[in-house]
């Protein structure tokens, strides 16, 4: 009996500390990405396998958002332009709509309330990743994700979400590419 209750905390104990080293890990390469000075982020609707918009950042706070079959808009510090017919139209922001999750309090804010598991090794394309799962059970965001983190880079390579929006199921895939790429040049249209 008592040899039983050892065996079982000791698996507790090795279960507690596993979550703990995932979280940290899953973490740290969240904040590494926040020191990225550019990327390509690809949202797929995994229940059609289609496309549905690419985002490509430029540090400080530059984006430029490319939605299936539209124009491109450009979001730049408070400032949005809309493609409109080949012109574009500014729009001036409240304050910075993307921006507000680039800093490393907004990850640990998301990170309240979720599990986090490490799923062991992965491959995204060519290169291997560690999978991680992390679930989030607030209210109407309940959602769980796997994150593929490169063993090599370090970096966030892919996350597949499922979950409910306003009581309606999805199932998107946001791959990372193009890290620290000069070729990623976003400016103000003229």
């Amino acid at each position: 009996m008592f040899r039983r209750a050892l065996v079982a905390l000791l698996a507790f104990a090795f279960a507690t500390c596993a979550w703990a080293d995932a979280r940290k890990e899953l973490h740290a390469a969240f904040v590494q990405s926040l020191a990225l000075k550019s990327f390509r982020a690809t949202m797929t609707d995994l229940a059609s396998h289609r496309a549905m918009s690419t985002v490509e950042f430029q540090a400080p706070d530059r984006y430029r958002i490319t939605a299936n079959g539209q124009a491109p808009s450009l979001l730049i510090g408070n400032t949005m332009y809309v493609n409109r017919n080949g012109r574009f139209m500014k729009i001036p922001l409240p304050k910075p709509m993307l921006g507000q999750y680039r800093n490393e309090a907004a990850i640990a804010e998301l990170e309240k309330g979720s599990k986090v598991e490490s799923l062991g090794p992965g491959m995204v394309g060519a290169e291997a990743a560690r999978k991680y799962r992390f679930t989030t059970t607030s209210g109407q965001q309940a959602a769980t994700s796997t994150a593929w983190v490169g063993v090599r880079s370090g970096n966030v390579l892919q996350i597949e979400t499922s979950g409910k929006v306003a009581g309606k199921p999805y199932a998107m895939r946001v791959g990372y590419s193009d890290f620290n790429s000069p070729a990623i040049r976003i400016s103000a249209p003229n």
